[in-house]
């Protein structure tokens, strides 16, 4: 299914800023010296001191979160960029393009972590320091809502895309993410056959990507499960009218698509069309001539509608696919001596093959005592049977051709 996805490019690297201004306090002049000689150590106990010297001083704040970026403290460092600005709105623009700087230090390790190493656990780490540094920008939430899906936490998942919606409505990729992740949680409700609870979240994924053929169909299957599980009437009827039109608006989209054809039928035959259920299983059984299932739901339509014969003969090419018994060897098969060996009369045998020649493939199963032999010709979209050697009065269906191979 589905499939969470980044559309995000590795960003470009950016230094990191130096900051202008005067720096009077003795540990800040300290830390500034160590930090630009990469000795961080040193410089976090400097500029920790200044700090709890000058705590309304925006650029020891400043230098702080810097030299906690450098040493992986990213939330402190978070944190000091935000005291700075706070102090002092005339460093947002040194704040920002430092906080930037390590934003994308760790946004690009979680993209190549989770790109080309597959390790999402550790990606999720980087995305998450990301955060730490910037929680306004959605697609480190985004990044990591997809690595905890892909190790197992599909409730922090969603919580982050739904985080990443609120920050950024328009945002497309956390639309589709969040939509992805509902498709999920429904398809877990639906397995576990709590189909209630799956169309909640199936309407909530659909709601917020209307693309999603997939999700319309599946929601589909929903209302027609839960239509089939209820005992009021009224009810039965809603659940099967929104299958219907579910159905009806996937196949506007994808017009050959066998099970929702296949589906559409079998809720209108439920719900008694027979009218409308008919055309959608024998365009099903069109569509895949060789599906048991789609000849015996045809079957049970016919019988609805009182066609006893084409109903039995619907039914028979289903029993034949299903558990019948394929011959191999068609040209021993149809020897004059064995063909004679199995029935005395075989003058309706003869007649089918005089107009359509030999089958393509052939079934038999035993039912009531008697044998069943079903002849199949899919290049022609025929299908024949008999009952021991005998033709019934209607003993043949009509399908699409099916391409040979």
């Amino acid at each position: 299914m589905r499939r969470f996805s980044s559309s995000l490019l590795l960003l470009g690297l950016i230094g990191a800023f130096a900051i202008t201004g005067c720096a009077q306090n003795p540990h800040l002049s300290g830390g500034r010296l160590y930090r630009s000689q990469k000795i961080y150590d040193k410089a976090q106990r400097e500029l920790e001191l200044a700090v709890q010297q000058e705590p309304k001083n925006p650029l020891a704040h400043l230098e702080l979160g810097m030299v906690y970026a450098e040493i992986g403290e990213t939330k402190k460092a978070g944190q000091e960029f935000d005291k700075a600005v706070e102090l002092d709105p005339k460093t947002q623009k040194d704040v920002d393009a430092n906080r930037k700087h390590y934003w994308v230090e760790h946004f690009n390790a979680g993209i190549r972590l989770s790109n080309e190493e597959q390790n999402f656990a550790e990606a999720a780490k980087e995305f998450e320091k990301a955060i730490d540094l910037d929680s306004k920008d959605v697609r480190a939430y985004t990044n990591l809502a997809f690595c905890l899906r892909k190790t197992g936490q599909p409730d922090r998942a969603l919580a982050l895309f739904q985080k990443a919606l609120t920050l950024n409505p328009t945002d497309v990729n956390a639309r589709k993410n969040l939509a992805a992740s509902y498709l999920d949680m429904a398809r877990g409700e639906a397995k576990e056959r709590r189909f209630l609870d799956a169309i909640v979240l199936y309407e909530k994924a659909l709601g917020l990507d209307t693309t999603l053929v997939e999700t319309q169909f599946e929601l589909a299957n929903a209302y027609s499960e839960a239509a089939l599980a209820e005992s009021i009437a009224v009810a039965k009827t809603q659940y099967y009218d929104k299958a219907v039109a579910l159905y009806n608006r996937v196949l506007e989209r994808t017009p050959d698509n066998i099970d929702a054809t296949f589906n559409l039928g079998t809720a209108y035959l439920a719900m008694d069309k027979l009218d409308e259920a008919l055309p959608f299983l024998q365009k099903a059984v069109n569509l895949d001539p060789k599906a048991f299932d789609f000849h015996y739901r045809l079957g049970r339509a016919y019988a609805r509608a009182g066609s006893d014969e084409m109903a039995v003969a619907e039914i028979v090419m289903s029993k034949a696919l299903q558990r019948g018994t394929a011959q191999t060897d068609l040209d021993a098969w149809f020897n004059t001596d064995t063909m004679k060996s199995r029935y005395p009369d075989v003058t309706a045998q003869n007649k089918v093959m005089e107009n359509n020649g030999k089958p393509e493939q052939v079934y038999t199963y035993e039912e009531s005592g008697g044998t069943v032999e079903v002849w199949f010709y899919w290049t022609k979209g025929i299908g024949v049977y008999f009952v021991n050697g005998t033709a019934p009065a209607v003993n043949k269906v009509e399908f699409s051709p099916v391409a040979s191979q």
